[in-house]
């Protein structure tokens, strides 16, 4: 999508990036994803985390649009002193989809992630999202884990 920049989010981006985050909750849905979205636990934890450095936070926008987001974070597994960096989730509208809005901001996660001292990244995708499969095999991942879930 040309004319699309990647910024860092702020706390004043906080109205559009649980607007986005919404709209890929809905999306997620169709997918099988049974989690609830609180707007009220979003806006606390976006806040709370939005100047750690153990966060990333990216916007795409163009113009004055806002076309998608990248939200990741730091941990350390219980076991290991290695440095993870995980995709918390990220989503970009339909008119950026296959744009390389994307691809740009992976790039922008693996070189945060690397600077970050993390060892290893971490993605993923929600049932059948192919592209999102493809687009990881080419970029070099493989399937490690899967999740099952189960409500009770």
């Amino acid at each position: 999508m040309q004319g699309t920049k990647l910024v860092s989010a702020t706390p004043d981006d906080l109205l559009e990036v649980a607007i986005m985050s919404k709209m890929f909750h809905s999306e997620a849905k169709k997918s099988g994803y049974k989690l609830s979205f609180d707007l009220e636990k979003f806006n606390q934890v976006y806040l709370e985390a939005i100047n750690s450095p153990e966060y990333f936070y990216l916007l795409a926008k163009n113009g004055e649009d806002y076309v998608g987001f990248f939200i990741g974070v730091l941990h350390q597994p219980l076991f290991s002193n290695d440095i993870l960096a995980s995709e918390m989730f990220w989503w970009c509208n339909k008119e950026a989809r296959g744009s390389g809005v994307a691809v740009a901001m992976l790039d922008s996660f693996e070189a945060w992630a690397k600077v970050s001292g993390a060892t290893q990244i971490n993605v993923s995708d929600l049932q059948n999202v192919k592209s999102l499969q493809l687009l990881y095999k080419r970029r070099g991942y493989s399937i490690s884990e899967q999740t099952y879930n189960k409500e009770i």
